[in-house]
């Protein structure tokens, strides 16, 4: 049987800079849930008061925005603080929480074109 390294120990420092991380990316998760839930709102009752007929992707996220939107953010949620419970290299632990924070601007940002798509339209027809 070959022998095996130990497993570096992380330091109380790491920990805490790992926690760190985590509940930082929670607040952060936090607050892009509570703006695109209250955009969403206020953008459907203006596109809603302008009549026509929305993109398929932005009504359907303006339809389901209530369900959707706790599912996508808790979820990562869950899964940052699962991942610091379960994970006891805190240099990955670290890395993963950048990796996991970046996929979620891209959702956000993916999100927020979907919808603004309406809007651009009505912006374009003025002309």
């Amino acid at each position: 049987m070959k022998d095996r390294a130990p497993a570096a120990k992380s330091t109380v420092a790491e920990t805490v800079l790992a926690w760190l991380a985590t509940v930082l990316s929670c607040a952060y998760l936090y607050w892009a849930y509570t703006v695109l839930a209250k955009h969403s709102g206020t953008l459907q009752n203006l596109l809603e008061s302008r009549g026509g007929e929305l993109p398929s992707p932005a009504a359907f996220l303006l339809n389901h925005h209530v369900w959707l939107y706790p599912a996508i953010f808790g979820s990562t949620a869950l899964l940052l603080v699962a991942k610091e419970l379960g994970l006891h290299n805190k240099r990955l632990s670290l890395t993963l929480t950048l990796m996991i924070v970046l996929i979620t601007l891209f959702v956000v940002d993916s999100l927020k074109m979907l919808l603004f798509l309406p809007l651009l339209d009505m912006l374009q027809n003025v002309r």
